[in-house]
């Protein structure tokens, strides 16, 4: 896939991808209307994330993806909690999920989150396993999962990573709210900005100054001692699958449907 390729082409269901030389620019796509809407990664936009990943490898010129959030109030909601209620065969446990995060992290391009506005549940850990983030200070962090009788079991090893044990076990057992400056001072933020869009503009040239080997050999270099192992993404797919069949956890993720459709 060259630079000059046509993003606009309906391979993309969920994301709008954009060229901003050398980055993609990737925001997420509401599917029902076409606006740049909705925030939470589902089952397709998992994939399509991990299958425009993939893209990115075969492109030379391509220095680093930058994730953005859409029209939504919220950059990132995590994993789709009506899929997660639905207990059919083709619910994983997050094993998916699991595994693009480790896919991020042996990318050979710099990923790069912007955020403005809330992330929760598993977008704390979608941002985690990003290489840098910036976000301006209306960014606010929360792990919702306890509040839905779940545990963060698959964004934990990558949260760990950025912040330490002692934070993200915070952060899981009172699913309060963490600011943007509080994330910044605990290694969950990279960059702290007021205005993350003139941020991010000269940030891209700077990435577009390094050498496509250079980022691929760092990144590669630190993921053979300190990568996530394969074993820890299917005890965390078991545990949230026994989680998930629970009836207390099913009647909390119904309340919150019910809450949702009746605000909506």
């Amino acid at each position: 896939m060259s630079m000059g390729s046509d993003f606009s082409a309906p391979e993309w269901k969920t994301l709008d991808v954009a060229l901003r030389h050398p980055c993609w620019v990737v925001k997420f796509v509401d599917v029902d209307s076409g606006s740049i809407s909705g925030a939470s990664l589902t089952q397709e936009r998992v994939s399509e994330i991990s299958r425009l990943l993939d893209f990115a490898e075969t492109d030379s010129e391509v220095r680093g993806v930058i994730f953005m959030g859409g029209v939504s109030p919220d950059f990132c909601t995590g994993m789709n909690l009506g899929e997660a209620g639905d207990m059919t065969s083709e619910n994983t446990g997050g094993r998916d999920f699991f595994s693009l995060l480790q896919q991020m992290q042996a990318s050979s391009k710099a990923l790069i989150a912007c955020v403005q506005g809330k992330v929760t549940g598993g977008g704390v850990g979608w941002v985690a396993a990003m290489d840098h983030v910036l976000a301006s200070p209306q960014a606010t962090f929360t792990l919702t999962e306890a509040l839905f009788g779940l545990a963060p079991v698959n964004i934990y090893p990558f949260l760990i990573q950025r912040m330490g044990m002692p934070a993200a076990k915070s952060m899981a057992l009172t699913a309060r709210t963490v600011t943007a400056e509080e994330a910044y001072t605990k290694g969950l933020v990279d960059q702290l900005e007021s205005d993350p869009n003139l941020a991010l503009r000269k940030l891209v040239p700077r990435i577009g100054a390094l050498s496509e080997v250079a980022i691929a050999e760092n990144k590669k270099f630190l993921n053979q001692f300190w990568s996530v192992a394969p074993s820890v993404g299917e005890i965390a797919g078991n545990t949230l699958s026994q989680l998930l069949v629970r009836p207390e956890t099913q009647e909390r993720l119904r309340r919150f449907s019910e809450a949702q459709s009746d605000s909506a």
